[in-house]
């Protein structure tokens, strides 16, 4: 709650905006094909799991480099 207006409810900071990089791509594949986990590779990066996705549905070429990743793992 707002101490100043009461009937407000005060929203949560919003995450820092990681954006996506060669270098940061590379982590993520990397580690992908290491740990076959999605999650643990986005720890390891530092984009959302929503980015990954999202990027993943959209790049053709980052959705093959993580097919391969997978078949790697």
């Amino acid at each position: 709650m707002d101490k100043k207006d009461p009937g407000r409810v005060r929203r949560a900071p919003a995450e820092p905006v990681v954006r996506w990089s060669e270098q940061r791509e590379a982590i993520f594949l990397r580690t992908l094909a290491e740990t076959v986990n999605v999650r643990n590779a986005v720890r390891a990066s530092g984009p959302s799991s929503a980015s990954v996705y999202r990027r993943r549905d959209t790049v053709d070429t980052f959705r093959a480099a993580c097919a391969a990743a997978l078949r790697q793992g």
